[in-house]
């Protein structure tokens, strides 16, 4: 278990993110990257996309390093831009 509790991914969706920050921030996850970014998600209006671009992930057993760096960075502006636009968000 990546994390003790869940609010908008589910335990393999957390699992993926895991591995993804793990690839592009060798050794971050003793910070809780997962936990950051499932409570950000859930505190989104409409979490759907975040969910389709972690599911997207899961293609197969075999992940090509592109296809995980060119999602991350989709999501991560996605998530920026949503967070900007989020009431009460600075």
């Amino acid at each position: 278990m990546i994390c003790p509790v869940l609010y908008a991914l589910d335990d393999e969706q957390a699992e993926i993110v895991a591995a993804l920050c793990e690839a592009l921030v060798p050794g971050s996850s003793p910070v809780g990257p997962v936990a950051f970014i499932d409570s950000v998600t859930a505190e989104m209006e409409d979490d759907t996309a975040v969910v389709a671009d972690v599911g997207g992930l899961v293609g197969g057993e075999h992940w090509v390093q592109r296809d995980i760096e060119e999602s991350a960075d989709r999501s991560l502006r996605l998530w920026t831009t949503r967070a900007r636009l989020q009431p009460g968000s600075g």
